[in-house]
């Protein structure tokens, strides 16, 4: 192919024309305003002519000695104003009027400077709102205050619920005041679970949930428990008394801590009580009569019964018929757990004999107590009451001497003596909490057969 040398000089021509416009070009500066605001640009060199693309957005005009140019902002929007000099190149100017938003700014943050988490901060011609709220009225603030500003304001909040769900959880836990029960929150809604292992305690957690989050989750697993109680029958000598009365903590120098409530007045005894019985029992001042062992489930009633049975007619009934009726020393015990250290036992104790009666009828002398003790874990309970006085005179006197009318009173002696036994019943009930098993879901084998 032959080139025609006429259509490669117009070619070379229009290329070089092409680079020299576009190294010629002017630069562009950036220029801002605000509506109204006018600023004045100076120019080296004598101002020819000034062209505004957009008239409706700012308007400019050269000085008088054409130094200089005044640029009047009108309207929000952009515009390109160019500046021809009778020498140099031409002065580009993109103009951006935009509103100015530092005022506003500033009382936005007034209104919203207790919100945690916000940030506030002017960008461009928008104040951007910006962090995680953590609190529902906080943020529902945030949105109202957005919408009203709406051509100024950029939104960029989020709620956050994290750490306020944590608050509220932690808040819940303490007032269940239970260690096997946690609280898990996301939003208003609270799930409680765990293990409790009496209904009230249940019921307790629910409540003190829904005091703080309108919907409540029930997860909690109601277990039973045993509660072991052992019981100690012990003999005290406390030999001679010449004192009228009788106080048996005070005799064996025991610290009781009292209390009472809507469950009824008890009192328990610190966990050193057996101590004070044994060592008691090794100085031959105490004897251990029997140590029954009673195993119940929370709520249920323990018996212990030593003694016998009678059997009596039932007067009124055709041919009669027998009814059995036991004698003896009867104790019957209710532990019921109450939270995790807390054991209400219902006591009852009862002490009887049968007698006769005319005409071959049946009597049963009894005694009979039934307390309500609410006890820690490790304490014991004491009933006492059961105490034996015996009271011996004696009177001593030297043969012929101690009969001598005034010379006696240096020859003979009388005085009185009183022994006392008490018998006490010691009660300690022991929860049997479940030991929660740790370890693999499933063995090595188990895990083979599912690979296969």
């Amino acid at each position: 192919m032959k080139m025609n040398p006429v259509g490669t000089a117009v070619c070379i021509g229009i290329c070089a024309c092409m680079m020299l416009i576009s190294v010629s070009a002017p630069a562009e500066q950036a220029l801002n305003l605000s509506p109204n605001k006018s600023t004045r640009l100076e120019v080296d060199g004598t101002v020819t002519k000034i062209v505004v693309s957009n008239p409706d957005v700012a308007d400019a005009r050269p000085s008088e000695d054409g130094k200089s140019v005044l640029v009047t902002a009108r309207n929000t929007g952009s515009s390109e104003i160019r500046i021809i000099r009778t020498k140099g190149e031409d002065i580009v100017y993109n103009l951006i009027v935009r509103d100015d938003v530092s005022g506003l700014s500033a009382e936005i943050q007034s209104l919203l400077a207790d919100v945690e988490g916000l940030t506030v901060k002017v960008v461009g011609d928008k104040i951007v709102l910006d962090g995680n709220l953590i609190v529902k009225s906080d943020y529902d603030r945030v949105s109202r205050i957005a919408e009203a500003y709406a051509a100024h304001i950029l939104n960029l909040t989020r709620l956050d619920r994290t750490e306020m769900n944590k608050y509220v959880a932690e808040a819940i836990e303490r007032d269940i005041g239970l260690k096997t029960v946690t609280v898990k929150v996301d939003g208003d809604t609270a799930t409680v679970e765990g293990l409790v292992f009496d209904p009230a305690d249940e019921a307790m957690a629910l409540e003190k949930a829904k005091k703080r989050c309108t919907k409540v989750l029930n997860l909690m697993k109601l277990e039973e428990i045993m509660i072991e109680t052992d019981v100690h029958f012990v003999i005290i000598d406390f030999g001679t008394e010449t004192t009228s009365g009788f106080n048996i903590l005070k005799a064996l120098s025991l610290d009781i801590s009292a209390s009472a409530n809507n469950e009824g007045a008890s009192y328990s005894v610190s966990a050193g009580l057996m101590a004070k019985f044994n060592e008691l029992a090794g100085e031959n001042k105490a004897r251990f009569l029997a140590q029954p062992h009673l195993s119940t489930k929370s709520g249920g009633t323990g018996k212990f019964h030593a003694g016998g049975e009678e059997y009596f007619t039932v007067s009124g009934t055709t041919g009669g018929s027998l009814e059995k009726v036991e004698h003896g020393v009867i104790l019957k015990v209710k532990p019921t757990l109450r939270g995790q250290d807390r054991v209400m036992n219902e006591i009852t104790l009862e002490i009887s004999m049968p007698t006769a009666k005319p005409q071959g009828a049946f009597g049963l002398d009894k005694y009979e107590t039934t307390s309500t003790v609410m006890c820690k874990t490790g304490e014991s309970i004491l009933i006492s009451g059961l105490s034996q006085s015996l009271e011996t005179q004696f009177k001593e006197k030297t043969p012929l001497l101690g009969d001598i009318p005034i010379v006696n009173m240096l020859f003979r002696e009388k005085g009185r003596r009183r022994t006392h036994k008490e018998l006490v019943v010691v009660i300690t009930p022991r929860p049997v909490f479940p030991i929660e098993t740790k370890g693999e879901a499933f063995s090595n084998d188990r895990e083979k057969l599912l690979d296969e």
